[in-house]
């Protein structure tokens, strides 16, 4: 469990080191109270160094060298955080495109399942009124069918479902671009 007793002697209000973490206050109450089985170890450790410099500083000590060592450990996980970003930000722009490439398909395919059910319900009007083949007919009819449950599976609603999912892909890859040019300065 997260628990950090020396918070108690730190001179600013849980609010004010909320603030200072990044994270709501009543996260921070819970980290304190143990309630909270885990926090991000990058907080972990901003957290643990502002309590030790607080601490020597007022007994008027250096810093120690084991808590210099820390740094490295937050560059080395920042670090690998910001290749996952990246990584993260190629795989949502990928999955955009090839998400917008199936729209396009969707899209091309609907309107000429439209202009082949236009020809088939002209070609059933001819027969119903010049008394084709049963078989003719028949055959025109389950083109019919056919082509409308296709329709109906790629129609208007199933594409706007895609479209918000080429959105949301480009949303994920801008938001881990942004996040990892914040991350890399």
């Amino acid at each position: 469990m997260f628990r950090h007793k020396p918070l108690k002697h730190l001179p600013v209000t849980r609010r004010e080191l909320a603030v200072y973490l990044g994270i709501s206050p009543s996260l921070l109450s819970m980290s304190e109270s143990g309630s909270l089985r885990s926090m991000p170890s990058a907080l972990s450790v901003k957290l643990t160094e502002l309590a030790a410099s607080h601490e020597r500083s007022k007994r008027g000590r250096k810093p120690k060298r084991s808590m210099a060592r820390v740094s490295p450990l937050v560059n080395k996980e920042a670090k690998n955080l910001a290749e996952k970003m990246k990584l993260d930000a190629e795989h949502y722009s990928m999955k955009a495109l090839v998400l917008k490439r199936k729209l396009e398909n969707m899209i091309r395919s609907y309107k000429e399942d439209e202009q082949w059910l236009k020809t088939v319900e002209e070609r059933l009007a001819v027969f119903t009124a010049a008394g084709a083949l049963k078989a003719d007919h028949r055959w025109f009819k389950n083109q019919e069918m056919v082509v409308k449950e296709r329709m109906e599976r790629s129609g208007i609603i199933e594409q706007v479902k895609l479209e918000m999912q080429v959105e949301l892909a480009k949303s994920k890859a801008g938001i881990n671009r942004s996040l990892l040019k914040k991350l890399k300065k």
